[in-house]
C-alpha cells in the first residue's frame, strides 16, 4: 500500500510540475530591437519590444527573442514593427523568453497623399 501511495503522490507532483513548466503560446505586437551585436555589426541578439497603453501610462515588455530556424529572419528587421506567435517562458533572470512559431511584419497602412497643386491651381484658390 505505501508503494502506491508513493507512486500516485509521484505522479500527481510529475503532472503538476509538468503543467508548470510548459510555456503558453500568445501573440505579440511589437519592434524588433537589436540587443547584441558583433564586431562586423552583425546583429546577434534581439528582443522584441511590446508597448501596452493601461491607466493612461505606457508599459514597455521586453521579450528576449531565442535564436532559432523559426526567427533567424527576425535578425534582418530590427525597427521594424511585427506580429509574433510564439511560447513564452521566464528566462532564469526573470526575462520574459519568446520562441518564435511564427511571425509576419505589419505593414502600416499609409495615408492618404497629398494632392499636388500647381501655381495655376493655388492662384485660383486665393
Amino acid at each position: 500500500m505505501k508503494n502506491i501511495t508513493w507512486i500516485m503522490v509521484a505522479t500527481l507532483f510529475f503532472g503538476v510540475s509538468i503543467g508548470f513548466s510548459n510555456p503558453k503560446n500568445v501573440t505579440l505586437e511589437g519592434v524588433v530591437e537589436a540587443t547584441e551585436i558583433d564586431d562586423d555589426a552583425n546583429v546577434q541578439g534581439i528582443s522584441l519590444m511590446v508597448y501596452e497603453e493601461k491607466d493612461g501610462e505606457t508599459i514597455t515588455t521586453e521579450y528576449a527573442v531565442v535564436k532559432n530556424s523559426k526567427s533567424a529572419p527576425l535578425f534582418e528587421l530590427t525597427g521594424e514593427i511585427v506580429t509574433v506567435t510564439g511560447s513564452v517562458k521566464e528566462g532564469v533572470d526573470g526575462t520574459p523568453l519568446l520562441s518564435v512559431i511564427s511571425f509576419k511584419k505589419v505593414t502600416q497602412e499609409s495615408e492618404e497623399p497629398v494632392q499636388d497643386m500647381n501655381t495655376e491651381e493655388i492662384e485660383e484658390e486665393l
